[in-house]
């Protein structure tokens, strides 16, 4: 309720745009899901440049996702308390079709 995030990117509209999402496609899933992965990939990279490795790498990148390049937000915090956990188990789950 208090930010414009939307789809399975969780775009706001600012960095949707970037992405060729707008209100009219946002929704799309082949649309936003393909966006997402490039921003993935975007933030890996950015991980990447200060040599992070394993679990840090990974909350590095959910950091910089939630809180743009500059971080400095509650990116990390959230990516421990709520998105480590399920790491594995998505990871498992894409490897082997358990979902």
């Amino acid at each position: 309720g208090t930010t414009s995030a939307a789809g399975i990117g969780q775009f706001i509209k600012k960095t949707g745009a970037v992405f060729g999402l707008n209100s009219g496609n946002v929704f799309n899933i082949r649309g936003n899901s393909e966006a997402f992965v490039s921003l993935f990939i975007e933030n890996a990279k950015r991980a990447d440049r200060k040599h992070i490795v394993g679990k840090e790498r990974e909350i590095r990148i959910y950091a910089v996702h939630h809180d743009g390049p500059a971080l400095g937000g509650k990116g990390e915090s959230i990516a421990k308390l709520k998105v480590m956990p399920w790491v594995d188990i998505i990871y498992k789950s894409i490897r082997w079709g358990d979902i």
